[in-house]
């Protein structure tokens, strides 16, 4: 018996200090159908994580790096900014690496419907 207690021991030591980091949250989940495109991308971690890539896919097969402007320092919550968003289809990818070096990823499908562009409806020059 004591040999399984040393045994049991010696892999608790050998596991890596790194504890995975989970998603707890993020503004856009795989599945939404959303009505109104959020204007950053927001997801949070139960640790501090490296977010080495994110990318967004549209219907058309246009990649966007929204990282392109550099990685952001490690932290466990980050708010990336979106290009405006009409009516498609689209795929956030992220991938992250943590301390120890584990990495985790996740491919996000997601609709937006309902576009308004108010742009094209100018009413300043009228009196209310």
């Amino acid at each position: 018996m004591p040999i399984i207690c040393i045994l049991a021991a010696a892999t608790l030591v050998a596991l890596p200090a790194f504890a995975q980091s989970i998603v707890e949250f993020s503004n856009i989940e795989a599945g939404d159908v959303l009505d109104t495109a959020p204007s950053a991308f927001e997801i949070r971690f139960t640790h501090d994580v490296t977010l080495e890539q994110l990318q967004l896919k549209t219907d058309s097969d246009e990649v966007i790096d929204l990282l392109e402007s550099g990685l952001p320092p490690p932290q466990a919550v980050f708010a990336i900014p979106l290009p405006e968003l009409r009516d498609g289809d689209y795929m956030l990818s992220w991938r992250i690496s943590g301390t120890g070096g584990d990495g985790a990823g996740e491919d996000i499908d997601f609709i937006v419907v309902g576009f308004h562009d108010h742009s094209e409806h100018d009413h300043s020059d009228h009196e209310h």
